[in-house]
């Protein structure tokens, strides 16, 4: 079983919920379908199980580490570096919850529950005690929790990639920098976001206006609904029914449930585009341009340009649609990484694993989508606070002893 449920991470992490098939682990197995049928009853035991198994070596970190005792730091220490201990088994992204059958799926969320609770208390015990700082606990534990998850979407052990433990290291150095007391005031200014003006309203007899931004809302409404209900769960009257809209007027504007997630992505990377590009074309040093991004990236994800689709889905899409958002993604990376290589060089930023750092960064953002309640009681500017919190006062130079 557990050499079934590591191929299993492997091509649900890989391929994605969508792609991932029972013929695929059986063949990666070297064995027949009908044998496999041994260690899974379905698809959805499949997934089951390799959620079942992610929660348990995420809790199992949580309690090796509160065994250690010592201060909340210390044990928040020992959890990231258990958690991605090159012992540890391999472990799908727990992404799509909402696909597992309803005693499954209640399980899953109850695990998780209990490991985010049980890791805000490290992280509140290291404000008792002194050891950590934050403005709030929660909102830094999601973040953390999000960096983290992330990993193993983006992480791909077969191909010569770093290891857990190098991983675990360069995450630390941020978390523990970021999150260090200071006898400093606390970062409370950072530039504004990148403000997307909207479009004049159309006039009464302007269709062709009026059809796009009927498409627009069409379009941020279903990005919202699939961060919220997920992709391979939900079916094209889910989606109709989800939307309060006919599947006559759906198909008016795209021509499947594929199409609509291709349109969120669209719509998503070009907001993030005229962000990335606008930011990219100012002054300023490497540093300004990451807060800048930081909360430019909030106000895209929960603020009222949002929401924007989450990128976990990626491999939902056809293999054409998903090479295109794929290679305008990486052009976005390829921006981002560059305000961090400028930061290192301009002195702004500490020399680090630049690499890493954005990966952290970008996992923690990206989680927004799942954890993050619109019209809720968190407020974005209080998201932006505790990111530019984490991340900044982790990037920044060491103070001289």
């Amino acid at each position: 079983m557990e050499r079934a449920l590591d191929v299993a991470a492997h091509i649900l992490n890989a391929d994605g919920l969508t792609n991932a098939s029972l013929d695929g682990v059986a063949a990666a197995l070297g064995i027949t379908k009908s044998a496999l049928y041994y260690y899974f009853r379905s698809k959805e035991d499949l997934v089951y199980r390799s959620y079942l198994r992610a929660c348990q070596v995420a809790m199992r970190a949580i309690h090796q580490a509160a065994a250690t005792g010592g201060s909340g730091r210390a044990r928040l220490e020992a959890y990231v570096r258990e958690r991605l201990s090159v012992d540890a088994p391999p472990v799908a992204y727990v992404g799509e919850i909402d696909f597992l059958a309803p005693a499954h799926r209640n399980e899953i969320v109850a695990l998780e529950l209990r490991h985010d609770h049980a890791l805000r208390e490290f992280l509140s015990e290291g404000v008792a005690d002194g050891s950590l700082a934050m403005p709030d606990v929660a909102i830094v534990n999601a973040s953390i929790i999000g960096a983290m998850n992330w990993i193993f979407v983006w992480l791909r052990p077969d191909e010569g990639a770093m290891t857990k433990d190098v991983i675990g290291e360069a995450y630390l150095d941020i978390f523990l920098h970021g999150l260090a007391p200071r006898n400093l005031p606390a970062v409370t200014d950072w530039p504004s976001p990148v403000h997307l003006l909207e479009p004049p309203q159309a006039a009464a007899f302007d269709r062709i206006e009026q059809t796009a931004r009927r498409r627009e809302a069409l379009v941020r409404s279903g990005s919202e609904f699939f961060n919220r209900n997920g992709f391979d769960n939900c079916t094209l009257e889910d989606v109709v029914d989800g939307l309060g809209i006919s599947k006559s007027a759906l198909y008016h504007y795209v021509a499947s449930k594929e199409a609509l997630l291709h349109a969120a992505y669209d719509r998503s990377l070009a907001k993030t585009e005229v962000v990335m590009t606008t930011i990219d074309d100012e002054s300023g040093d490497g540093l300004a341009k990451i807060m800048r991004t930081i909360a430019s990236a909030v106000d895209l994800h929960v603020g009222p340009a949002g929401p924007i689709a989450n990128y976990t889905r990626l491999k939902s899409l056809t293999p054409q649609h998903g090479r295109e958002v794929r290679a305008r993604s990486e052009r976005l990376e390829a921006i981002l990484s560059g305000f961090f290589d400028l930061g290192v060089f301009d002195g702004t930023v500490r020399p680090l694993d630049t690499h890493l750092a954005r990966l952290a960064l970008l996992g923690a953002i990206n989680s927004l989508a799942k954890w993050y309640v619109p019209r809720g009681p968190v407020r974005p500017h209080a998201v932006t606070a505790n990111l530019v919190h984490l991340f900044i006062n982790g990037l920044v130079p060491r103070p001289a002893p």
